[in-house]
């Protein structure tokens, strides 16, 4: 990708097609929230999905039988499952998982790719946390970046000043 006449790396990329639409999302889902609540996302939900393994169908049909992404499930279906879940938050109320959500996954997000990264880096070097990056990646990055992300909550909380939330 040429970003001002300069090839940039993946991560600007990343940063511009997914972090910052779906950060813009959030905030507009903050600012809208009782709005969007009254919509039942329930229904919503289960007629994306519903349209996205019709989608599939078409696709690979007219596509003879090749893999293709869904458009349906790039997007509208993730806001619609993030939307169902708003919608019946009472589940989660008092779970460890929403005490993680409130305070942790702002640094969460701030340190995960430097988590990959640094991952990457030792994978190399071993075949066996290759081997575990490829089935469990995602969940290493989550404890690791949640360990990051509790170690940085507690400095600012002995400094008093609350830099990254």
């Amino acid at each position: 990708m040429l970003l001002f006449g300069k090839p940039e790396s993946v991560f600007v990329f990343n940063f511009l097609t997914r972090a910052v639409p779906y950060i813009a999302l959030g905030y507009w889902i903050h600012a809208n929230q009782c709005r969007l609540l009254k919509y039942r996302w329930l229904n919503i939900y289960f007629i994306l999905l519903v349209l996205m393994g019709l989608e599939q169908l078409v696709t690979l049909y007219l596509s003879n039988y090749t893999a293709s992404p869904s458009l349906i499930g790039l997007f509208p279906i993730e806001v619609a499952l993030f939307m169902l879940f708003l919608s019946h938050s009472e589940l989660g109320r008092g779970t460890w998982l929403e005490m993680i959500g409130a305070k942790y996954s702002g640094n969460i997000y701030y340190f995960h790719m430097a988590v990959i990264l640094l991952w990457k880096q030792l994978n190399p070097y071993s075949a066996l946390l290759s081997e575990v990056y490829e089935y469990g990646g995602a969940l290493i990055v989550f404890i690791i970046s949640l360990g990051i992300a509790w170690v940085m909550v507690k400095v600012q909380d002995k400094i008093g000043y609350h830099v990254l939330k």
